[in-house]
């Protein structure tokens, strides 16, 4: 029985795993491990390449994206290693990164779970020493404070290259499947951990490299779709247990409205939708596909589109529920539209030479039009077209309040969310007492 079952999921991953293999070609551990690969029904040749390049590897496709979490537990599964180990495709380990976990597994009875220092494959700097999350909110951010050459208790450690011992895997379930298709697992899984009086480290010695977010694309539309939904999960389970924090719904406008456009507004498209069933287990089929097909439909949005909504495709808009007038303007504002650029779309109101609407509908037109200029006299004029001005100022506060930068217009997005599904959270309880 070798020491490890290490799992690898794919998704469509054949550009990275030629490089992966030649890293774990070179990977030493005491008993050696059996390499799952379990591909979630790539578009790619990725099977292929697996088969190339992973000669020994024991190989599972799936007829359909199961998710991350869901393809790991079959992985498992499949495996006999009394430690289980998760890798993503797009690393590139050292040598000594998994010994250097199984020995601090088995160094402590009281670790349940560890972790990896994850560099950056072109600059070699850290991006990831382990997990913190905000405990109103359940953002996820990388830990601040970091040692590189003693271990650490952390929040949580990423699925992108963890261990624990198969023991505690089956004893608490492994990945919750419900996180579907990606994202929160690996905190959802760390939380547990703690919570039954384990410890979760990271473990300097571990070293990878990680080209991050490879499947949806960092910043990209799909990944925020998949990181919020799969929040409001982390949000709905919290809710369960009785943990959400009574400023819960100040604290997520707050920060909503502090963020980009596109990361705000497909948080509230994910609020709007519904909030995420807290119930374990891969979704059914229908629910599976519909949240596959919006990540689809997100995922051009990619680079600077996160902060420009006017290039966003006319379907993206309607489902985020932004007009495209609405999307200029806020562009246009942040300097994304050249001025020149700024007439075929969003029009501001003329100067009254021009005769727009409002004129007409006050003077009349054409010859008449320039006579009863005259004989109002230029002040009357000047005060027609601040009152144009006024009008223009008003629509503009309006195309604000339309991409929700006002937090209690946020707020209210999210009370009505939680109260569709009877949610009532510790504040309002409290309210409703005095």
């Amino acid at each position: 029985m070798p020491t490890v079952t290490l799992v690898i999921v794919t998704y469509n991953s054949s550009d990275v795993l030629p490089a992966c293999a030649a890293s774990l070609a070179q990977l030493v551990v005491a008993g050696g491990y059996e390499l799952i690969i379990v591909d979630n029904a790539s578009r790619d040749d990725s099977v292929a390449v697996a088969r190339q390049h992973f000669a020994t590897a024991h190989i599972i496709t799936n007829d359909h994206n199961r998710g991350f979490a869901s393809a790991v537990n079959q992985g498992v599964v499949a495996g006999s290693g009394r430690i289980v180990a998760t890798l993503n495709p797009d690393t590139e380990v050292a040598p000594t990164w998994l010994a250097a976990l199984v020995a601090t597994l088995d160094r402590d009875a009281q670790i349940g779970i560890v972790g990896s220092a994850i560099t950056d494959p072109h600059d070699g700097h850290l991006l990831h020493s382990g997990g913190q999350y905000d405990a109103v909110t359940f953002r996820t951010m990388h830990r601040a404070e970091v040692s590189h050459t003693s271990a650490a208790d952390v929040d949580y450690v990423t699925g992108a290259g963890m261990a624990m011992r198969r023991s505690d895997w089956q004893r608490l379930g492994g990945f919750d499947e419900g996180f579907f298709p990606a994202y929160f697992e690996d905190l959802d899984l760390c939380l547990r951990v703690r919570a039954s009086g384990l410890r979760c480290v990271f473990v300097p010695q571990a070293q990878l490299h990680h080209h991050e977010s490879t499947a949806t694309g960092k910043q990209s539309g799909a990944f925020y779709f998949y990181y919020h939904r799969n929040r409001w999960r982390m949000i709905r389970k919290a809710l369960a247990a009785g943990q959400l924090a009574p400023d819960f719904v100040q604290c997520e406008a707050q920060a909503l409205c502090a963020t980009n456009i596109l990361d705000r507004m497909v948080a509230l498209l994910v609020a709007r939708m519904g909030l995420p069933a807290a119930q374990t287990g891969l979704p059914d089929a229908a629910t599976q596909a519909a949240i596959l097909q919006i990540g689809k439909r997100l995922a051009p949005l990619v680079g600077d589109a996160y902060q420009d909504p006017a290039h966003w495709p006319a379907e993206v808009q309607v489902l985020l529920g932004v007009h495209p007038v609405v999307a200029h303007q806020f562009s246009f504002e942040r300097q994304k539209i050249n001025p020149a650029d700024s007439q075929p779309v969003l029009q501001p109101y003329p100067p009254l030479s021009a005769q727009t609407p409002l004129f007409q509908r006050l003077f009349g037109s054409g010859w008449i039009a320039n006579l009863r200029t005259r004989l109002l006299g230029p002040q009357f004029v000047v005060f027609v077209d601040m009152l144009l001005q006024h009008q223009l100022a008003l629509q503009t506060n309006m195309l604000r309040h339309g991409l929700m930068v006002d937090v209690l217009q946020v707020e209210l997005i999210i009370r009505q969310a939680l109260l569709q599904h009877a949610i009532y959270y510790p504040s309002e309880i409290d309210n409703e007492n005095r």
